[in-house]
Order: structure tokens, then sequence, then C-alpha cells
């Protein structure tokens, strides 16, 4: 995939650690995922539907990058950023990190296909799976997609809203309930492929390395990190969608 993201003017600690944690990369997913969403729910009527060109001026990775550096850097304690970058510096941080950013080709996405297959098949099955159920709960991995396909839903049912007449339209609170029901159908599949995604990229990582990774993510530097990206995050896309959706001579 060509990337939306220019190179960063200043190569400040939060940059670099963004492009080390893979944050980048999943700030590049952002935008298709919310347009392919859309078009899936509306089909060939989506560019009657919603404004695209508006649609990707609010969500593009870039601009949400921006955002997610300005919430950061108001929060980032030098102290804590440190044992993140060590990290992340290290040989296993970087070995981990290489695997993550090998699975984004076809050929990886083919070998993860397979190895889900055979996984059952593995002795250490149980054990593993337990440690990478406490990587994502602390990198809040679920979470980060929640919080997309959450927006994508939100974008969907406000459009459709905006179709009817004013007379069948929600009414304040009437729209939270659908989108949570909507949400919950996703949750499982969401939280299944974040769940392959980490066994695996650490399929040929030693049990006492994965144990590393446990440590780090569970370590008070580890939590306060994926917290103020996931806070950043989501601030991020509820400004960006509650601009999308103000009337257009409101716009800068």
């Amino acid at each position: 995939m060509v990337s939306l993201l220019p190179v960063p003017l200043l190569a400040d600690p939060i940059s670099e650690l963004f492009d080390r944690d893979g944050t980048e990369e999943f700030l590049q997913e952002i935008a298709p995922t919310l347009e392919g969403t859309l078009r899936a729910q509306f089909g060939a009527e989506a560019d009657e539907a919603y404004d695209a060109a508006r649609l990707m001026g609010r969500f593009s990775a870039n601009r949400l990058r921006v955002r997610m550096l300005e919430r950061l850097g108001t929060s980032w304690r030098i102290e804590e950023g440190e044992k993140v970058e060590a990290w992340f510096r290290s040989d296993l941080g970087r070995t981990l990190r290489n695997a993550e950013r090998a699975l984004a080709g076809a050929e990886a996405q083919r070998l993860m296909g397979a190895y889900v297959a055979t996984y059952s098949q593995l002795d250490a099955q149980d054990e593993r799976a337990a440690l990478a159920q406490r990587i994502l709960a602390a990198r809040r991995d679920v979470e980060r997609l929640e919080l997309v396909y959450r927006t994508a839903i939100r974008l969907s049912l406000e459009t459709l809203d905006r179709a009817r007449p004013a007379s069948e339209r929600y009414a304040p609170g009437e729209m939270e309930p659908e989108l949570e029901s909507a949400l919950e159908e996703l949750r499982p599949e969401l939280r299944q492929r974040a769940l392959w995604r980490v066994l695996f990229t650490h399929r040929s990582v030693p049990l006492s390395d994965l144990q590393k990774h446990v440590e780090f993510v569970e370590s008070s530097a580890g939590l306060w990190y994926y917290r103020a990206v996931g806070q950043a995050l989501e601030r991020a896309l509820n400004e960006a969608v509650n601009e999308y959706l103000a009337p257009p001579a409101s716009e800068d």
C-alpha cells in the first residue's frame, strides 16, 4: 500500500515511537476502513449517500496523526517515554515489530491463514494464547479496532437518518442502542482477528520472550503509553466525525 503519510518534519520522540510501535501503519488503515464500511452499507448508492471527498478529508491518516501528536505531546512524561522507547529499540522489540510489519504483505496473510489452520495442533496453545490475550488487553488492540468501526457505523447510521423525513429521524439518544448492537455483532470477529495476529507475529518467539513482552505492556510505562495512544485516537476520531457531519457552511 502507498503510504498516506509524509515524512515527519521533526524527528521528535513521539513521531519515532509511532513508527516503531505500528501506530503509523494503523493510522493508514483508518480512512480506507471507514470508506469501505460505508460503501458496503450503501452499495451502488454510496456516492449519493455521502460525500467521499469530504469524508477522506476529515479521516485522512495524516490528519489523525497530527491530532494524536498534539494530544500526546501535551502529556508526554519523559521518564515513561524513555522506558517505552528503550523497549522498541531493544532486540526483542525490533524483532516483534518487524514481524508485525511483514504481516502487511499478501504472502504473510496467506501464511497466517495456514498457521491459524494448524494452531490447534501446537503443544503450547493454551499458554501462548493466554499470554497473547494479556498483550491484547494491555495494548488495547481490540479497543483501537472498535473505535474505528464504531466511527464507521455511526457515520452509516447518521447518513441513513438524514435521508429520512424529519418526523422519522432518531430522537436524542435513540441511535446509541442501534450502534452498540451493530458493534456487538462485530466484536467476536475483531477480537479473533487481533488474537491471531499476535499469535502469528509471535510464532517464532520462545515463551520466555513472549513473557518479556507481557511484562513490558503490563508495566506502568507500557500501560501509560497504550492508554495515551488510545485516548488520543478516540478524541481525534470524535472530532473528525463531528466535523464531517457538520453542515458544509460551518467548515473553515
